[in-house]
């Protein structure tokens, strides 16, 4: 990984550095705006491999996961095609497998594997609306509205 054009990186963290927010920036914030700008001017927003990325910064990849995943949720610019991008990286790098009524999804990620074994547990609690998750499903009238407002937009 290396910035395809460090003066452009070096410009835009100027424009932020000079901006009248940045001394209001915690330390965490000042993190995710030179994270977002390495990983926009190298590319690897758009095709995001957080072992080399991890390499790159030298810190570690869980650090990196997290900063990215902080990025997607709060700057709208950077979640453009993230998720289409990871179901389309699960995909490409899994085995599927049929058994009678199941379908076995086979991933070679150890935390994603996790992850898709925690959720699968949780699957059969998900959907009741008096569940475990009762006030998940008392959030969906407002995600509903959130979701048609950034849809009419």
């Amino acid at each position: 990984m290396e910035l395809e054009n460090p003066e452009k990186f070096a410009k835009n963290f100027l424009e932020e550095f000079l901006s009248d927010s940045f001394g209001s920036k915690s330390k965490k914030e000042i993190e995710l705006l030179i994270f977002k700008l390495l990983l926009q001017d190298s590319g690897y927003y758009k095709n995001f491999d957080r072992y080399k990325v991890s390499r790159f910064l030298k810190i570690s990849d869980t650090k990196v996961v997290n900063m990215y995943k902080e990025l997607q949720l709060r700057d709208d610019s950077f979640n453009e095609g993230w998720f289409v991008d990871s179901i389309n990286q699960l995909i490409s790098n899994a085995k599927l497998e049929v058994q009678s009524k199941k379908i076995l999804l086979q991933v070679g990620d150890p935390l994603l594997k996790i992850e898709i074994e925690k959720f699968s547990k949780l699957a059969k609690d998900w959907w009741n609306p008096n569940g475990k998750f009762k006030s998940l499903h008392l959030f969906n009238p407002a995600r509903i509205e959130f979701i048609k407002e950034k849809l009419i937009k």
